[in-house]
């Protein structure tokens, strides 16, 4: 069995055929190693675990937080400074190990947990705003691709030929 350092507390674990080097969760991803470097370096993704030579080793879990870290960007617009925020969770300031030196008080764990919830309200907001612009969008488009199709119908019927009846004149439409 191989043995790997947990980057959490510094404990040895067993290796986990399940996790991914770099490499790897580069190309499961669709980001360059570079990029997952540089969302280790922000904190937004810190890999769970790493082999003897440093080698950074991800988890599916790591994996998901990454897919949620493009969604953000991709959909919302949102910067790498407000997705990390956003994406804090209990996990993240759950109870320090035993005999760890940066152990935090209840006091502290339930404001920050209180923190992260608000975050993620917010960000469900922000979701149903987007949403709401979509649906307003789509309707609008659906309005003027009837109105346009009206007006082909009109101009079809005003001059009956090849083009009657919805066909394709002069290479129309990428037609022939």
């Amino acid at each position: 069995m191989r043995w790997v350092k947990d980057d959490n507390g510094g404990r040895a674990v067993a290796a986990n055929p399940r996790l991914r080097q770099i490499g790897n969760a580069s190309a499961l991803t669709g980001l360059s190693a570079r990029t997952l470097r540089y969302y280790h370096e922000l904190g937004l993704v810190v890999p769970r675990a790493r082999v003897g030579n440093g080698t950074r080793l991800y988890t599916w879990e790591d994996l998901e937080r990454v897919e949620e870290i493009k969604i953000l960007q991709r959909l919302l617009g949102l910067s790498l400074r407000r997705i990390k925020d956003l994406l804090a969770d209990a996990s993240e300031i759950a109870p320090a190990p035993p005999g760890s030196t940066t152990e935090i008080s209840p006091v502290q764990r339930r404001t920050a947990v209180a923190q992260a919830i608000r975050a993620i309200e917010e960000l469900a907001l922000v979701v149903r705003e987007r949403q709401r612009a979509l649906g307003r969008l789509e309707a609008r488009l659906a309005r003027r691709g009837r109105a346009l199709h009206r007006l082909l119908a009109k101009i079809d019927a005003a001059a009956p030929g090849p083009c009657a009846g919805g066909g394709m004149c002069n290479g129309e439409f990428g037609g022939g």
